[in-house]
């Protein structure tokens, strides 16, 4: 019984992460979208990402760059497969 409750404790849990996650990332691309048009591999690397803290950071830079060739450079990534 207690194993079964660990893993709908564990599930629940995970659910929330994996929302927090998508949140941040569409959260982010709504941010370059508004400065510009963003690359499919772009987009693929934000959506691709699962870590919390990475989310963070690039949300801020976003914030802070003036375009999302910008942002892309920081990221060493070119972005110019949709231009």
């Amino acid at each position: 019984m207690q194993l079964l409750r660990y893993m709908e404790n564990s599930s629940a849990e995970n659910a929330k992460t994996e929302g927090i996650v998508l949140g941040k990332a569409e959260t982010l691309l709504m941010i370059l979208e508004s400065k510009g048009k963003v690359a499919e591999d772009l987009r693929a690397l934000i959506m691709e990402e699962t870590d919390t803290a990475t989310l963070d950071t690039w949300v801020r830079q976003a914030l802070s760059c003036s375009g999302v060739e910008e942002f892309a450079a920081g990221l060493g990534q070119v972005g110019k497969d949709e231009e």
